[in-house]
This record gives structure tokens, C-alpha cells and sequence, in this order.
């Protein structure tokens, strides 16, 4: 009886048998998960790199906005220089060509002038002298003109002049606005009561002038550092010019 028995079982919390432990044992799972966790490292220590690039890249994109914005801001300041120079000497360029073309007139005008009180000074015109001169001229140095009009026409008449005028050199000592000085030289050949053989004398003319309606006007003729007989006061005997005359004889030689 013993030996037909059943065997008793093993015991409920004994390994099983190992056929079957192979398909129970959890084995798949349990080294998936390290493949997963295995897998998806790489993932995580390539997005590492990815964050670590984009944070290095922003400074080198900050600097790159500050340079260009300084570049920029460079820029602004030299094209408000080159503005700036541009007015500057372009203003300047408009005074200095308003001034040389204002010296240019005077020194026109002044020329005209000087001509036209020599050519009038001859006895043969001594009449058309006042008519003349009168539109040359301004201010109080006219009112000369017309009031003393009889008496430099007999003071050209007594004179017995007979001159003609060359312009040798002028040019203009200063100008300012619509004033303006002049000094003109001239050489003045002929003859006169005193000189009755021609000769040449030179004067020298410093005018002031005034501009008025576009004209340059004389009002006021003073003589030049070395001439004489030449003032503001048309009226005094060889007060516009001087006259010529005699040669000083040479000195005779020691006998």
C-alpha cells in the first residue's frame, strides 16, 4: 500500500520546476527596461549638447546685435559730420564768393570812377565835370559836387589841363557788407598851365565806397600814402588830381 501511494507535492513555496520557470520567469521585461533606459540616454545626452549650444550661442548673438547697433549708431554720427561740413563749407563757400564778387564791383567801379574824374578834369570838359561825377557818387561827397559846381569849373579852367588818365594798378584794401575801401593808382600824362610840355605824374586814389540799389558809390576820396593834391573836397584848386608839372631841372655838375 506504501508503494502505491501518491507522492506528496512539493512544497507550494519551493522554485518551480525549470521548464516551467522559463516561460513564467519575467525575464523580457525585466531587460527591456534597461534597453528602454539604455536608449534613451543618448537621447538625453544629445539634448545636453542642443541646450548647451543655444547658450553658448547667445552671447555671441548679443554680440553681434551690440556691434551692429553700434556700427549703426557710427554711421548716424558720421553722416551727421559729413551734414554738418557739408553746411559748413558750403555756407562758407557762399560768403567767400559773395565777398570776392562784392571786392570785384568795388574794384570795377573804383577803376570807372578814377577814369571818369580824370577825363572830366580836362579844361574842354570843365562844364560836364559836376554832371559827371554826381551819379559816381553819395552822401555829403555829392552835395560837394553840386554845391561848389561854379567854382571847380573855373578852377579847371584856370588850371589850362590837358590830361589823359591810365589805370596802372588797384584793389580793394577791405569790404564789409555794402561798404568797401579801394586803393587805385593811376598815371596821369599831359599838360597843365604850369607844365607846358607833357609830362607824367602818378596819383593814388584810396576811395570809400557804399553800396546802394546794386551800385558801389564813392562818398569820399581821400589821397594815397604817397601821393598828393588828391582829398575830399572837390572844390579846392587841384584837389581831384594832381596836376602835372614841370620836372625838377637836374643839378648842374661841380665845375
Amino acid at each position: 500500500m506504501a508503494d502505491n501511494s501518491v507522492p506528496e507535492n512539493p512544497d507550494a513555496g519551493a522554485e518551480p520546476t525549470e521548464g516551467v520557470s522559463v516561460s513564467k520567469r519575467p525575464t523580457g521585461k525585466s531587460r527591456k527596461k534597461p534597453a528602454e533606459s539604455a536608449s534613451n540616454a543618448p537621447t538625453a545626452e544629445a539634448a545636453v549638447p542642443a541646450s548647451t549650444g543655444s547658450t553658448a550661442a547667445k552671447p555671441g548673438k548679443q554680440i553681434t546685435i551690440n556691434v551692429s547697433s553700434v556700427g549703426k549708431i557710427v554711421a548716424g554720427a558720421l553722416v551727421v559730420a559729413l551734414i554738418a561740413v557739408a553746411i559748413f563749407f558750403g555756407v562758407k563757400w557762399k560768403s567767400d564768393a559773395d565777398e570776392l564778387a562784392a571786392a570785384s564791383d568795388a574794384k570795377q567801379a573804383s577803376d570807372y570812377f578814377v577814369t571818369q574824374l580824370l577825363n572830366s578834369m580836362n579844361t574842354a570838359t570843365a562844364s560836364e565835370y559836376v554832371d559827371t561825377m554826381s551819379p559816381l557818387t553819395t552822401g555829403q561827397f555829392r552835395d560837394n559836387l553840386t554845391k561848389e559846381r561854379d567854382k571847380t569849373q573855373a578852377d579847371i579852367t584856370q588850371m589850362q589841363l590837358k590830361i589823359t588818365p591810365d589805370i596802372w594798378s588797384s584793389g580793394v584794401v577791405s569790404v564789409s557788407g555794402d561798404s568797401a575801401t579801394t586803393l587805385v593808382v593811376a598815371e596821369i600824362s599831359g599838360t597843365s598851365s604850369v607844365a607846358t610840355q607833357p609830362v607824367t605824374n602818378v596819383g593814388m586814389f584810396r576811395l570809400t565806397l557804399e553800396k546802394h540799389d546794386g551800385k558801389w558809390l564813392v562818398s569820399q576820396m581821400d589821397p594815397g600814402p604817397s601821393s598828393t593834391g588828391v582829398g575830399s573836397d572837390p572844390a579846392a584848386p587841384g584837389g581831384e588830381a594832381p596836376a602835372p608839372t614841370e620836372p625838377t631841372p637836374a643839378p648842374a655838375p661841380a665845375g
